[in-house]
């Protein structure tokens, strides 16, 4: 009866257990590699796939915070930053390409 108790505290404490978002790792490594890439195809297929992943680990994160780790979430939002940085970087590239062609600078 004694290991029933204590068996019984093992699995409480393991399902208590907080985990990582699903791909927290990937979000923040290809968000940071968007970056020097950001006026390029690899920047902006790189930032799109980040802020999809981003989504969608934000999302179960929402429907249960208490689950994951606080720093998995960090790494999620990181990345999601990154990626919405290489997206801007990308938009006033081409914001910029197409002030100097309009006024004749090319």
């Amino acid at each position: 009866m004694g290991n029933d108790i204590i068996d019984n505290e093992v699995i409480r404490t393991m399902s208590d257990a907080q985990v990582t978002l699903p791909k927290d790792q990937s979000t923040l490594v290809m968000g940071i590699i968007a970056l020097p890439f950001s006026l390029g195809l690899i920047g902006i297929i790189l930032s799109i796939i980040t802020l999809t992943q981003a989504s969608s680990a934000l999302r179960l994160y929402t429907a249960n915070p208490g689950k994951y780790l606080e720093s998995s979430v960090k790494k999620v939002r990181t990345g999601k930053t990154c990626a919405i940085i290489s997206l801007s970087i990308f938009g006033l590239g081409i914001l910029l390409i197409g002030l100097l062609a309009a006024s004749g600078g090319f």
